[in-house]
């Protein structure tokens, strides 16, 4: 793990606001906390959630954007065994917390553990790990792809990716969803579309998005604040508007896709904003963001028990303490779990190597 010291306390005060905007997101989803199919429809609680909706959706594309902008000078020979270790570490951790939730879960609905249920929880079943993992191992080689361009050249590379793996899509989508039908093969992702983002195709171009704006040096550009975060504001009403317009008309909701090119321009412009605010070395920040993926596990396993339920029809600002709350004790919670985690590893590492001695 990268050392507390060496880490910037901006970008890590991000990395834990991401992982909340996914606590939030969960929140919402009809499946996991139910904000959306407990709220009423029109209703100001309704409003809140699809406006926090639209403030959070970049979350996911901005931790491949942060792992792009850090990974951007790494090459091929720089140690590759370090991108093995952390893919592994990873993949154990998903698999372990898959394995603790399946036993707790069993016992308290009263399930018997089954050899089958153990074996299924020993598969990596988690969009997100897989494709980061994908990501991460080949970012050496991207980097280097990348390095051979020219600065002319990496310009129109960025404006030609942008166009064809965002632009192209969202517009495939608004014209399905104004015409009501499907057309197979219009969409540059996919024969089938572009799964709202959810592919290692959008992985790759955050993670390229990341790395572009460390190539060009965007967050040097001597631009007022203000002028980033008004233009932040207006993307969110942009989002806000069109997913009320695709929610009253349409079926398919292409605002809120992580593919969209407003979504992604939502995504740079709170990297940069962050990542120009002087916040000195801080040790809390930094430890608290050491436990942001964990986080980002955890959560799922309790998000459906947190009380969505019972405060979606209460008065608004009952159910925004409530966010606040649950964002809060889910944090903690997955904080909780990563120094557990952690704890045990190093417990094990230490095991092993006296095995070794031995």
């Amino acid at each position: 793990m990268e050392k507390t010291k060496n880490r910037e306390s901006n970008v890590e005060l991000l990395r834990i606001i991401a992982s909340v905007g996914v606590i939030i997101l969960h929140y919402n989803n009809h499946d996991m906390g139910g904000g959306f199919k407990y709220t009423l429809p029109g209703s100001s609680n309704s409003i809140l959630l699809h406006f926090l909706e639209c403030v959070f959706i970049c979350a996911v594309d901005l931790f491949l954007l942060i792992t792009g902008y850090y990974m951007a000078e790494k090459k091929p020979n720089d140690q590759p065994m370090t991108y093995l270790k952390k893919i592994i570490y990873l993949v154990l951790q998903v698999i372990i917390f898959n394995q603790v939730s399946y036993m707790i879960s069993s016992q308290l609905s009263g399930r018997n553990i089954s050899i089958y249920g153990i074996i299924n929880n020993l598969l990596q079943k988690n969009y997100f790990v897989v494709q980061y993992s994908v990501v991460y191992l080949l970012s050496p080689y991207l980097n280097r792809t990348i390095d051979s361009l020219c600065r002319k050249e990496l310009n129109q590379f960025a404006i030609l990716l942008f166009i064809c793996l965002s632009v192209c899509p969202t517009i495939a989508d608004v014209v399905q969803n104004i015409s009501r039908e499907m057309f197979m093969g219009i969409n540059t992702i996919s024969m089938y579309g572009d799964d709202s983002g959810y592919t290692l195709i959008n992985f790759i171009l955050m993670y390229f998005v990341g790395c572009y704006i460390r190539k060009v040096e965007l967050c040097n550009y001597h631009i007022n604040k203000r002028i980033f975060l008004l233009l932040l504001l207006l993307l969110w009403c942009v989002l806000f508007v069109w997913r009320y317009i695709g929610l009253r008309f349409y079926e398919k909701i292409s605002a809120t896709s992580y593919c969209n090119p407003v979504v992604i321009m939502c995504a740079v412009i709170t990297f940069v904003i962050f990542k120009r605010i002087n916040i000195k070395n801080n040790r809390i920040i930094n430890e608290l963001a050491g436990g942001a993926f964990t986080v980002f596990l955890t959560h799922q396993y309790v998000i459906s028990v947190v009380g969505v339920k019972y405060v979606a029809q209460q008065k608004t600002i009952i159910l925004f303490i409530h966010i606040i709350i649950v964002c809060i004790c889910l944090y903690i919670f997955g904080y909780a779990c990563y120094k557990i985690y952690s704890y045990l590893c190093m417990l094990a590492i230490k095991l092993f190597t006296y095995i070794k001695r031995v």
